[in-house]
């Protein structure tokens, strides 16, 4: 089994005549030792949150129902971008949730969105503060 920092090493996202752009270049996730980083990456499993976590980040990452459903009201964000693959055991549950946020939401945002590819679902709101 590969670990994460191979994997993100070995992932090319472009490639030109004299560059060649890695995942792990551009993610740079702090798993990886010595490197100034400029992601963090969490389980979804994860028993709690490391101290780094209680800050408020420009951007987090939700990757699955798991981590929709145990991360998405202890993390702070100012944006927040959640992958959910509805094929997923606890897809529904995931959703029931997000859209229970949603109702609760000061405005929509969805107006911002530019048109997405097909079999792409995208929803977005405001938080109320």
């Amino acid at each position: 089994m590969r670990t994460l920092a191979e994997e993100l090493g070995s992932i090319c996202l472009a490639r030109g005549a004299s560059l060649s752009v890695t995942a792990a270049q551009v993610v740079r996730p702090h798993i990886l030792p010595g490197t100034p980083y400029r992601a963090d990456l969490l389980a979804a499993t994860a028993e709690s949150l490391p101290k780094r976590a209680e800050q408020t980040f420009p951007v987090a990452v939700f990757d699955g129902p798991v981590a929709i459903l145990r991360w998405r009201n202890r993390i702070s964000a100012r944006a927040t971008v959640m992958l959910l693959d509805r094929s997923a055991p606890s897809a529904d549950a995931a959703v029931e949730a997000v859209l229970a946020d949603r109702a609760r939401s000061l405005s929509d945002a969805e107006d911002l969105l530019t048109p997405t590819p097909a079999g792409v679902e995208v929803l977005a709101y405001l938080e109320q503060q």
